[in-house]
């Protein structure tokens, strides 16, 4: 029996072109029980599930997260992050392959920016 496994979905090479094959691409979903995540571009959560959420993770903080796949703590400052923590409480789940993807342009993102903005505080 499998009770730790990591998986990775990454897609370096996904662009805008990209898109519509993906949306139809048919085929199985399997979920997946997770125990960390990083980055939700797509997610479907419960009123119940939300309202703890906004509880324990608003406002945005600052915290060491140890994460066991990575071997390592990771600083948290971002919601994905946050949601670690919580992802037991909250029974997390994937799906694979994911129902969503993002482009994920560094340039462009949110979470980018954030950090830039996070660490040049910090100097």
């Amino acid at each position: 029996m499998i009770e730790d496994s990591i998986c990775s979905f990454s897609n370096p090479f996904l662009e805008k072109k990209d898109l519509n094959t993906f949306q139809n691409i048919t085929g199985t979903v399997t979920s997946f029980r997770v125990k960390n995540v990083f980055g939700v571009p797509c997610y479907i959560i419960s009123p119940k599930c939300a309202e703890y959420l906004i509880q324990v993770c608003f406002p945005l903080w600052e915290g060491d997260l140890y994460v066991r796949g990575l071997k390592r703590l990771i600083n948290t400052y971002t919601l994905d992050l946050i949601i670690n923590r919580h992802l037991n409480k909250i029974k997390g789940y994937i799906c694979f392959p994911p129902l969503a993807v993002t482009l994920n342009d560094k340039n462009t993102s949110d979470c980018t920016k954030f950090q830039k903005e996070f660490y040049d505080k910090k100097d």
